[in-house]
């Protein structure tokens, strides 16, 4: 570089350093340091699926609990009981299928990983192979932002311990349970705010996503989106109330789910069960049902597909709207509402229950309109024991059915439209 060129060059940098020191820090780019990984199998961990690992791994999540990564490489990890508490930042993964963890005996309850107080947490890409044990893979309480992603979740076919949930998050914010395979088990939720249920795949298990909200307890901002189950045996997404509580359950959305079952029971349930009396004043509001599909297969269809509402509990602004439902069954009902008030169900197609629409229970204030039901068994729209202020018209009935509407129990201030049967050739 010829000297004058050098000089410029030189000024050039003294200036711009000078810049530098003048400007306040937080001006300044800086690139942060990547963070440290911790190979738990480096560390000492043996994973051969025989020697107990959880003392080593609790001793390197202890280590790496503000901002580092512990990194499971592939084998099989027995432990169980790692406890991490007011972690931040902390990333826990592994490599998919390959990296396994597996509980050591039924006799410790505590989870294979539990969270608590923690901020700013992942775990992904791992397989939690449950082996016949009750217990759960992962407890989550009083954290936020936690994202658990691309996991595997699985129990032996036909296991006595499948009850527990695999998954159970409890006063916890801005959570994200996504793109995770769950089988024969289910996952759970209580008090969480800001809940995220998407992409995943759960097959076989007594629920799918489940909470039961008890006496001041909530379930806010909840979204269960975009997920598949299938061959669950009980009630596939479920927001329960328990007798005698108080619960508060707010804009929550279930839609774009696929449900295929080939066992009886209701798949979508909000609300007290219907067979249960409850005299506790909750509040529930702001829940949308939207463009799910749901399939029984065989005559497996008992119940009702979608249950909203019940005893004891305040239920406003619901809406049920572009549900498709199929399957055959002597006892069921595509859409059920019970003791609701201001909903609106709109756009279902449902097709071979023995009834279609019902609304009963001193509903009032809802609006059923624009749906369409074929063959059904018994009835297609039924409106019984009303609140009033009811409207039921627009509706279609299709195929064959012995009755396309049945209204007893109305008020004069419902508005009822008696439907016709149009035979399909």
């Amino acid at each position: 570089m010829p000297p004058r060129h050098s000089a410029c060059f030189i000024s050039r940098l003294a200036a711009i350093a000078a810049l530098g020191l003048l400007l306040p820090p937080s001006l300044i780019a800086r690139n942060p340091a990547a963070p440290t990984v911790f190979n738990v199998r480096n560390l000492g961990a043996k994973a051969n699926g025989r020697t107990n690992d959880s003392s080593i791994i609790k001793s390197i999540v202890k280590t790496a609990k503000e901002g580092g990564v512990v990194y499971f490489p592939p084998g099989e990890y027995a432990c169980q009981g790692i406890v991490i508490e007011n972690a931040k930042g902390l990333v826990i993964r592994g490599d998919g299928a390959a990296s396994t963890l597996r509980p050591l005996s039924s006799t410790k309850a505590t989870p294979i990983l539990l969270f608590k107080n923690c901020q700013d947490v992942v775990v992904r890409d791992l397989t939690f192979d449950m082996g016949n044990q009750p217990i759960r893979g992962i407890g989550v309480t009083g954290c936020k932002n936690v994202r658990v992603i691309g996991n595997h979740f699985t129990q032996p076919l036909g296991a006595a311990g499948q009850q527990p949930s695999v998954a159970y998050f409890v006063d916890t914010e801005d959570l994200w349970f996504t793109d995770n395979l769950v089988q024969d088990l289910f996952v759970q939720h209580n008090n969480v705010r800001r809940g995220h249920f998407t992409g995943n795949t759960i097959t076989g298990g007594k629920f799918g996503i489940a909470t039961i909200v008890a006496a001041g307890q909530y379930a806010d901002g909840i979204n269960i989106a975009d997920n598949v189950f299938q061959g669950v045996t009980g009630p596939v997404i479920v927001f329960a109330a328990a007798p005698g509580g108080s619960a508060r359950v707010s804009n929550v959305s279930i839609h774009d789910n696929r449900i295929s079952r080939s066992s009886p029971g209701t798949s979508i349930t909000v609300g007290t069960d219907p067979t249960k009396s409850d005299t506790a004043a909750g509040e529930w509001s702001g829940i949308v049902i939207g463009s799910n599909t749901i399939q029984y297969r065989g005559d497996s269809a008992t119940g009702a597909a979608i249950s909203i509402g019940g005893a004891g509990t305040v239920y406003t602004d619901i809406v049920a709207r572009d549900n498709i439902i199929s399957g055959t069954g002597a006892e069921s009902t595509g859409i059920l509402l019970r003791q609701v008030r201001n909903a609106t169900v709109t756009g279902n197609s449902i097709t071979g229950l023995a009834t279609g629409i019902a609304l009963t229970a001193e509903s009032r204030q809802c609006l059923v309109v624009d749906n369409r039901v074929t063959d059904c068994a018994t009835v297609g729209y039924q409106l019984t024991a009303s609140g009033g202020n009811n409207v039921m018209t627009g509706n279609y009935c299709f195929g064959t059915c012995a009755r396309p509407t049945k209204f007893s129990g109305k008020r004069p201030t419902d508005r009822v439209e008696r439907t016709e049967l149009i035979r399909l050739r």
